[in-house]
């Protein structure tokens, strides 16, 4: 029993240092048996010919860019870069956002991957697209239909092949061109992990006090008029922000009332004389 405490705490460490290769074996392990579910429970190709065409293609590429999306709206990263990307005033440098774009696609791209190779590896998708006949059940028909599964084969092996080149061309670009040597670069990415962490901690305490000092003006109101209510349910603002402004932009609409409705000294009357 005394041992577990030390194995739990080797065990967070692999993941920790290994999250996104672990990550994106399980994205993979997950995509390997979703494409089986929806092949026997949704695919069917349909006997007639153009439609099976079409059919057969979506199969394959729709999840593909289903899932490439996904991975770019999930992406973290991406959405650091992108956000207010068009009103900033300190831009972020060219290089530096083909750095980040290069990792956030290489992640995006594992899933899709993994989809596109599983299922031209199974070869049912792509003979339905190519068959005329794909119900036939004709012996010249049946060799081609084994031919096309053959063909489909060799393009899920070229997938591969070419998938784990690209990344390890562009991992080896990626590591070779960074700014850090390896000891370095491992106190970057733990400096960054706390740098977050430690933020977010401190705005979350930060964010509900000043909350809590808002919605306290609001509600120790004795009355509160209609026009009060319809004032803080309005979509807060997207107006521009001054960058010369050294105070914090407004975020809600409830900010913005209680802005225009500073509450009363009470202390200072309490000691106002009569």
């Amino acid at each position: 029993m005394s041992s577990l405490p030390g194995s739990f705490g080797k065990l967070t460490g692999i993941i920790k240092e290994n999250g996104t290769s672990l990550f994106n074996i399980v994205v993979i392990l997950i995509t390997f048996g979703g494409q089986e579910i929806f092949k026997v429970v949704v695919f069917q190709c349909p006997c007639v010919w153009p439609q099976n065409v079409v059919y057969g293609s979506l199969f394959l590429a729709a999840p593909a860019l289903g899932l490439l999306t996904i991975g770019l709206v999930l992406s973290r990263a991406l959405t650091r870069l992108i956000t207010g990307c068009c009103k900033t005033t300190v831009p972020s440098k060219g290089a530096d956002k083909c750095y980040l774009v290069w990792g956030v696609i290489s992640q995006a791209c594992v899933a899709p991957s993994a989809w596109l190779f599983v299922g031209f590896l199974d070869g049912s998708y792509y003979s339905c697209a190519k068959h005329q006949f794909p119900c036939s059940k004709n012996a010249t028909e049946l060799l081609k239909h084994e031919a096309l599964k053959s063909e489909s084969q060799m393009i899920s092996w070229c997938i591969l092949v070419g998938g784990v080149a690209t990344a390890l061309t562009g991992f080896l670009v990626q590591r070779s061109c960074s700014r850090f040597t390896w000891h370095q670069y491992l106190y970057e990415e733990l400096y960054e992990e706390y740098e977050i962490t430690e933020y977010e901690s401190e705005a979350k305490k930060r964010a509900q006090a000043l909350a809590k000092v808002n919605v306290a003006v609001f509600m120790d109101l004795e009355e509160r008029s209609k026009i009060d209510w319809d004032t803080i349910s309005t979509v807060p603002s997207q107006e521009p922000i001054d960058p010369n402004e050294k105070k914090d932009p407004l975020i809600t609409s409830l900010q913005r009332w209680v802005l225009h409705h500073p509450p009363e000294d009470k202390e200072k009357e309490e000691e106002t004389p009569t």
